[in-house]
């Protein structure tokens, strides 16, 4: 990766004057092992704030105090003894560590840096690899002074926008055209099924373009007009209606004189939508998803899939993905054979899958999958870790939960 590259030369930028320094006094062990280098001024801050102890070097690694650092940005860590294992948490982010293995996991997706985590004097250090590419902050060394920033965290899908869904007094509302979508004015919702959500009816209208009805209350709203009827009453709104894909939308909190709900969106682009005067009266929470899941969007060859078709899941401590859509997004094409649930071929390259087996067949090899695939509503899921062994394939996902797969040209 371009970002890693751009580390790697600044830190051995940054290190040259100190390695040249202290040449004579601690040269680096050519096996590797942990060199600690305390005497020297490597010392660590985040977003400016000096934190506890020092870097050290293996090899030409960096290798960073994992504690020190993951508290300071905000994560909660638990230390499991017997297996050697750290999990990390910040809200929807979860990271777990384990000492001696090159087996990162983001959000159970599985990741390999080139470097395992190392205990040394007790302290457990990770590679500065972890903080750029799966916490995705800066880290730069200068003068031997380690200096980390997340003024540049990437809090933004891979394809550069926002991915938005919807939920109903914390009910997802599923199938139809019903993403939220945003622009200079706002976030964007669709009024028809929001509103059927809530319990209301559409009914016919000469007068408006869209006339909804819920026992003795009736909303109106014309496309292009900031006024609306609501009974007898006409309301103000900050942006008029417009058709986006065909849909009337609105403005989120436009929806609250309409059908006097509140809204929120949280940080993965989970539209809330709540009744003021139902059951359900909590203001949406706007750090986490309102129905407590993370929602998942595919961004293949930098072209996004719609989330509803793809249907990304959890399961077996994997995220599932749909691996025909995914390899027709690659370029492949399904090809019939009664001997196996899928085949996927591109040029000479063809895959085989089985529902329930974990060995699937790549040309005439056979690779071992560590998640089994599963059907799911007519359609065959393999774990999100095997896209490398299956379509030679990298995947990444960001903390919004968009999934990005690329092809290396």
């Amino acid at each position: 990766m371009k970002k890693t590259a751009a580390l790697t030369l600044a830190i051995a930028i940054g290190l040259m004057g100190t390695q040249a320094a202290f040449a004579g006094q601690a040269p680096v062990n050519p096996k590797g092992a942990p060199v600690n280098v305390l005497n020297t001024t490597t010392s660590i801050s985040v977003d400016g704030k000096q934190v506890e102890g020092s870097f050290l070097m293996q090899g030409e690694v960096v290798m960073l105090p994992v504690r020190t650092v993951m508290e300071e940005l905000g994560y909660k860590l638990k230390w499991n003894h017997e297996t050697k294992l750290v999990e990390m948490t910040q809200q929807n982010q979860s990271l777990t560590i384990t000492v001696n293995e090159d087996r990162y996991t983001l959000n159970k997706m599985i990741r390999e840096l080139g470097k395992a985590p190392v205990l040394n004097n007790n302290e457990l250090y990770v590679p500065s690899a972890f903080l750029t590419e799966l916490v995705q902050v800066t880290a730069e060394v200068v003068d031997g002074h380690l200096q980390i920033a997340t003024e540049l965290k990437q809090d933004k899908p891979q394809d550069g926008k926002q991915h938005f869904v919807i939920t109903v007094n914390h009910e997802g509302l599923g199938t139809g055209d019903w993403l939220g979508t945003a622009d200079d004015d706002g976030v964007w919702v669709p009024i028809q099924p929001i509103a059927e959500a809530l319990g209301y009816q559409m009914v016919e209208g000469e007068s408006y373009d869209l006339v909804l009805r819920q026992g003795a209350r009736t909303v109106m709203v014309n496309e292009g007009e900031k006024t609306a009827g609501v009974n007898r009453m006409l309301v103000h709104m900050e942006h008029a209606p417009k058709q986006i894909n065909g849909a009337m939308h609105v403005v989120l909190e436009d929806l609250n004189p309409l059908f006097n709900v509140k809204t929120g969106v949280d940080v993965t682009g989970v539209i809330g939508v709540v009744s003021e005067d139902g059951t359900s009266t909590e203001k949406p929470d706007t750090e986490i998803p309102q129905d407590g899941k993370l929602h998942y969007v595919l961004v293949v060859e930098n072209e996004g899939i719609d989330p509803r078709e793809a249907n990304v899941y959890d399961a077996n401590e994997t995220v599932m993905i749909p691996a025909q859509m995914v390899g027709e997004a690659l370029g492949y094409e399904v090809v019939q054979d009664e001997n196996y649930d899928l085949v996927l071929r591109q040029g000479v390259r063809t895959i085989m899958l089985q529902e329930g087996k974990q060995e699937a067949g790549v040309n005439r090899m056979l690779v071992h999958l560590q998640t089994a695939p599963e059907l799911k509503e007519g359609a065959l899921y393999i774990g999100m870790e095997g896209l490398q062994e299956l379509f030679g394939a990298a995947a990444t996902m960001d903390e919004t939960g968009v999934i990005t797969i690329r092809v290396a040209k």
